[in-house]
């Protein structure tokens, strides 16, 4: 299967495996409702089903700026990863 990852410029982008979905595209959702508890699949929120993300090129993928671990990346919110 062919996956169509965007223009041509995105080729120079490092990409990562997704961290929230492990690369699968999809996530596990719990739906707690009394008296019933309701199981679901939905589509990763982070990579949007792609199973793919580029590493945040603001910080490297670290998830925090050059002043330290405590100083998270405003690109990524810390996460490291963008869509």
């Amino acid at each position: 299967m062919t996956m169509l990852l965007g223009s041509v410029l995105d080729l120079t982008e490092p990409y990562d495996t997704c961290n929230a979905c492990n690369g699968g595209g999809l996530i596990a959702v719990t739906d707690r409702t009394r008296p019933h508890v309701v199981l679901g699949i939905e589509t990763c929120g982070v990579c949007r089903g792609a199973g793919l993300t580029r590493l945040c090129g603001d910080c490297d993928g670290h998830g925090h700026t050059p002043d330290g671990p405590e100083t998270a990346c405003w690109g990524c919110d810390g996460a490291g990863e963008v869509p």
